[in-house]
């Protein structure tokens, strides 16, 4: 029996974590699902400011506590280009 899997979608504004369990009659459905307001865009899409960074980081904290609670062991994270592209995100 395969166990949930998490995604992370890690936003500009948004980040979201979706449980779904892939031996569910609908796979896609998530089992859990939680959306915090980190705005790392709050200085602009070219520089992550730290109080920004200080949020995302909580957020991913928190994250990985939910997913050890549900035992996960596959989790996929995909970020957006604002995070991707920042002149700093290379020390995030």
């Amino acid at each position: 029996m395969k166990t949930p899997i998490a995604i992370i979608d890690l936003g500009t504004n948004t980040f979201h974590l979706m449980i779904i369990n892939p031996q569910s009659a609908n796979p896609y459905m998530p089992i859990y699902r939680q959306k915090e307001f980190v705005k790392l865009g709050e200085g602009g899409l070219d520089y992550i400011l730290p109080v920004a960074f200080e949020r995302g980081l909580q957020t991913m904290q928190h994250y990985a506590q939910l997913i050890a609670q549900h035992q996960i062991t596959t989790v996929y994270a995909f970020a957006t280009e604002g995070l991707r592209k920042a002149t700093n995100s290379a020390s995030l």
